[in-house]
């Protein structure tokens, strides 16, 4: 029996139905294509707030340096309460902010840990000793020596600055696009030569 032997009612039936199932397909094809774009702009967007975070803590970082230098500089308190009122809390909470954009990562959490691990240690040989050294002017001249040009906090902090910088590299790595290799043209024909 073929197609045009069929009833009227029979064929639009058939007819609805391959309809009705192309519709389906569709359907399918735009939902799974929906998913996956969303779950990339998610992704895009946690490494963005990643991206954004790591360098709030840069900025904090650095301006817990120049705090550093203007004590030492000027001797007044005012650069140590900035330092550690101010600076040093904005740098925590970029932290943080790192750790709960990292989740259950491990390999995210361990380079958050080696940003905090670093800056305990920048900390310890630096910032402290700076601010301890740099109160009594007899000692300030030694507290300077520490933050010099290739000086103990100039060493110190480079760690601080590589963990921080990796996190950022790893965020950046899902900005690439990795468009399919197009198949090389030869004159005007489209195969491959």
């Amino acid at each position: 029996m073929r197609f045009g032997d069929l009833k009227i009612p029979t064929k639009l039936m058939a007819v609805f139905a391959v309809m009705l199932a192309t519709i389906a397909c569709m359907g399918a094809t735009l939902f799974a294509n929906n998913l996956t774009f969303h779950h990339s702009v998610d992704r895009m967007n946690q490494s963005y707030a990643a991206v954004e975070a790591a360098n709030a803590a840069a900025f904090r970082l650095t301006r817990q340096e120049n705090s550093l230098r203007g004590f030492l500089l000027s001797g007044d308190d005012y650069y140590v309460k900035r330092l550690e009122e101010a600076h040093k809390p904005k740098f925590l909470a970029a932290l943080e902010t790192l750790h709960g954009l990292a989740g259950s990562d491990s390999a995210a959490q361990d380079r958050v840990k080696a940003i905090e691990t670093a800056y305990a240690a920048y900390r310890a040989a630096a910032i402290e000793p700076g601010e301890q050294l740099g109160v009594d002017p007899a000692t300030r001249p030694q507290a300077v020596e520490l933050v010099r040009h290739d000086g103990v906090a100039d060493k110190a902090v480079e760690p601080v600055e590589d963990a921080i910088q990796a996190v950022v590299d790893t965020a950046k790595t899902s900005w690439r696009w990795n468009p399919r290799p197009r198949p090389r043209r030869c004159g005007n024909r489209a195969w491959p030569c």
